[in-house]
């Protein structure tokens, strides 16, 4: 699967502040599929790690969104992305302020060693 299709796959999974099932299973089967180490703590936080290291990159991203829809499909016109919800109307894809907008730091091999 290229880059850009696993994106359309991440933003067409909708989930709601609380209501986040959804992209945790996703990114469970997605590290279960690529043999990465993960595990989810209580309150649902998902912790990947692959390979060995003293420290590793951390990737922090929300399993949210802001939009409470029912549906979300991803459409491409001219190399851009937007999304339509159950109504054919166009709405807030995710990526403004959920799956994909990322954060990166420094982090130990243990859960909460991060440094920001």
């Amino acid at each position: 699967m290229d880059a850009k299709q696993r994106l359309i796959d991440v933003l067409s999974v909708v989930t709601t502040w609380g209501h986040e099932v959804a992209m945790i299973n996703y990114i469970k089967k997605f590290c279960k599929a690529n043999n990465i180490e993960h595990y989810v703590d209580g309150s649902g936080n998902v912790y990947a790690t692959k390979g060995v290291a003293e420290y590793y990159p951390c990737v922090v991203a929300h399993t949210d969104t802001v939009h409470d829809i029912d549906k979300i499909f991803v459409k491409e016109k001219d190399g851009n992305l937007y999304a339509l919800n159950e109504h054919n109307m166009k709405t807030g894809i995710g990526g403004d302020d959920s799956r994909v907008g990322l954060r990166s730091a420094g982090c130990g091999n243990r859960a909460g060693d991060c440094r920001f």
